[in-house]
This record gives structure tokens, sequence and C-alpha cells, in this order.
């Protein structure tokens, strides 16, 4: 049994490590296409593609626009690049076009993430089918995402299903102002919380994890943490969030996906 258990933690150690690799390899000077106008496509080995938001500007591949095409790409730091003139594009030609300069920190930042999504898709696509999740909880665990500011009259707290989980799963909370621990199992991936004088308190700070064991160690569980907003302190961050608000939809994206991003890359939960 112990000879069986170290097999699994070896497998498990080697598919991380692949999955590293996998990523490492995507992240050298790779492109992304953030956004576009017109008809532009690309050539590869004389095959022609006409490019859609989060395409992989490859290497080998020749970028072509005509009349009125634009295309706007980033890479890993979160520069973005725009073409807006007519020609074909190597890869080196690419390396050479300016930066758009992010007037704000915020931009640069949504971009970076915006890069890793794509990244992550590739990834996904091509090396991770099959896999499955391994007894770390922490690759368990969506929301709240870890070191949000939540506001709202609820809490659902939700997480990834497990492949052959059949039992209970376990949300363990510790409010950080008071030290008390409760346990609640459940057999579903979410579970939602009131915000009372209970469980859950506004201007309250906590600490959750997601386990498959009722008696779980705490010292070797990993907790995500979470601040519960009073409305005074959601309206005075209103003037961060508001710029924030006004740059997502500049750049397309809809209500609800504005909702996610803040609460996914800028940790405001709502």
């Amino acid at each position: 049994m112990e000879m069986e258990n170290i097999c699994k933690i070896k497998r498990a150690c080697l598919s991380i490590l692949i999955f590293a690799f996998t990523l490492n390899l995507f992240s050298q000077d790779q492109f992304y296409v953030n956004k576009f106008e017109g008809i532009p496509y690309l050539e590869i080995n004389d095959s022609i593609k006409p490019i859609t938001r989060g395409m992989l500007i490859k290497k080998e591949a020749l970028l072509t626009l005509n009349n009125n095409d634009v295309v706007h790409f980033i890479n890993k730091e979160g520069n973005e690049y725009v073409l807006d003139e007519i020609g074909s594009y190597s890869h080196s030609k690419l390396l050479e076009v300016p930066v758009i300069e992010a007037t704000k920190p915020y931009m640069k930042t949504f971009l970076s993430y915006t890069w890793r999504k794509f990244t992550n898709r590739v990834v996904d696509n091509r090396s991770r089918s099959g896999v499955v999740y391994r007894g770390d909880e922490a690759l368990l665990m969506l929301y709240p995402v870890d070191s949000a500011k939540v506001i709202g009259a609820e809490v659902s707290f939700k997480w990834n299903k497990k492949e052959g989980k059949e039992k209970n799963y376990y949300l363990i909370l510790k409010d950080i102002n008071t030290n008390k621990t409760t346990i609640l199992g459940t057999p579903a991936t979410s579970l939602t919380i009131l915000v009372n004088d209970s469980l859950l308190k506004a201007d309250h700070s906590y600490e959750w994890a997601i386990t498959e064991n009722k008696y779980q160690s705490l010292k070797k569980t990993t907790f995500y943490s979470f601040h519960l907003m009073t409305e005074a302190e959601f309206k005075s961050l209103n003037k961060d969030i508001k710029p924030i608000i006004a740059y997502l939809k500049q750049e397309g994206l809809s209500r609800s996906e504005i909702r996610t991003t803040l609460c996914e890359v800028y940790k405001i939960c709502q």
C-alpha cells in the first residue's frame, strides 16, 4: 500500500512538471490576438486561416492585413501592440512593432491576465486531456478567489468537482476575528451562506478550504482568504472600480464578464 501511494505521488509530480514545462514553452515570445477589425488572416504552410480572438500567432506564420484591417496583439507581460498598415508580417517583424504604453497599471494587469487565459487554453487543448485533479484541495477551490474583498448579502462558496467523488466535500470556514472554525459537509460543489450575525459577518476576515476528510488536519490544509466588506468599505472603493469598469467595457466585455474579471483579476467580488 505504501509503495502504491509513492507511485501515485510520483505520477502526480510528473504530470505537474510536464504541464509546467509545456506552459513555459508557450511562454517564449508568444503573441495572441486580443482584438481585430476587418478580415486579417494567418498564412501557415500554404494554408490561410482568418484570425480570431485568442488565436496564437505561431512563429512560422505570416500575419496579413489588407485595407481597413487592424490587429491588436498581446504578450506575456501584458504589453499591447497594434498593426493597421497593409502588409504581411513575419514573427521577426512583429517583434519590431512598438508597444502601446498602458496609461494605467490596471490595463496591463488585465492584458497579462488575458494572455494567461489564452495560453492556458492552448496548453489545456494540447497536453492536459485526461488529467484529473490530484489530492491538492487548492486545485478544487474556485470562489471566493484567494485574497478577495467580498461584498453582498450572501457568499456562494464554489469548487470544482473531483473525478470519482461520491461522498461529501467539507467546507472549513475560519473566522479570523473570533478564531471560530466551522465545518460543513455537502455532496454538492457549492454552498451559499447568508451574511448575518452567525457564520458570516461584515467587516470580518475569513479563511476557507475544501477537503474530502471531515477530520482533516488544519495544519496540512491549504486555505484561501477573503475579507467581507461593509457597505462603507465598498463605497470607498468605487473611485478605483469605476475607471476599471469603463476600461473593461471599452475592451468589449459584457456585464457578467466584467463582474467575473473584477473578482478574478482585481480581487473585488460581488
